[in-house]
C-alpha cells in the first residue's frame, strides 16, 4: 500500500482538532504545559504529509471505560507520521523541561504504543473512501525524549544508540537546545 495513501487514511480517523501538519517539511511539536520551559522541538526534512497527533491531549484510553491506574492514562506530548527518504516513520515524541527518569517516559511511550496497535486495527477493519485497508504494523517506530538540561546540539553522542530506539523502553534521551534537528540525523541516516 502506498504511504501517502496510509498517511491520508490515518488523517481521516482522526480528530482534525487533535492534529498538527507540518510546514515547509519540518514538524514542530509543541509542549502544552503552560510552565514548561522546553516548550518546542522543530524536526526537519520529514517530508511534507507529515503531520503529529497531540497525543497527550486525547484522553486516550480515558477514564470513561478504564478504571483509575498509575501508569494507564499517562501520553507522551507527540505521535508523528512523517516519510524520510521514502520510508515511513512513526516518531513516539515527549518533551520534559525537567530531568527525564527512563522508567516514567517509558510508561508515557507504552501508551502511544498502545494506541498504535489500536490505530492500526482501526486502520484494518475501516476502509478508506476508496475501500482499501491500510496498516502501519510494519512501519519502524522511534521513541524520543528531548530535554533541555544540559543540552547541546545533535553532535553529541545521545543516551542511547540510535537504531535501538525501537521500543518504549529504550527510548533516546536527546539534549536539546532550541537548535533545528534534522530527521535524517534522528533516525541515524547518512547525512
Amino acid at each position: 500500500m502506498p504511504v501517502q495513501a496510509t498517511l491520508e487514511a490515518i488523517r481521516a480517523l482522526l480528530n482534525p482538532a487533535r492534529v498538527q501538519a507540518c510546514k515547509d517539511s519540518t514538524l514542530t511539536i509543541q509542549e502544552s504545559d503552560a510552565k514548561a520551559s522546553l516548550r518546542r522541538v522543530d524536526i526537519v526534512s520529514v517530508g511534507a504529509q507529515a503531520f503529529w497527533v497531540e497525543y497527550d491531549q486525547c484522553e486516550f484510553p480515558g477514564n470513561r471505560v478504564f478504571a483509575p491506574h498509575a501508569n494507564l492514562h499517562r501520553a507522551c506530548d507527540a505521535i508523528a507520521f512523517c516519510v524520510v527518504d521514502n520510508d515511513a516513520y512513526i516518531l513516539c515524541c515527549e518533551l520534559k523541561s525537567s530531568v527525564p527518569n527512563r522508567h516514567e517516559v517509558a510508561e508515557q511511550l507504552r501508551n502511544a504504543e498502545c494506541f498504535l496497535i489500536y490505530l492500526d486495527t482501526l486502520l484494518q477493519c475501516y476502509p478508506d473512501k476508496n475501500n482499501q485497508k491500510h496498516s502501519i504494523k510494519n512501519w519502524p517506530r522511534r521513541y524520543f525524549v528531548f530535554h533541555n538540561q544540559g543540552a547541546s546540539s545533535m553532535d553529541k553522542r545521545p543516551s542511547r544508540e540510535q537504531s535501538s530506539n525501537d521500543a518504549p523502553h529504550k527510548a533516546m534521551f536527546v539534549p536539546y537546545d532550541g537548535s533545528r534537528i534534522m530527521a535524517r540525523k534522528l533516525l541515524g541516516k547518512p547525512l
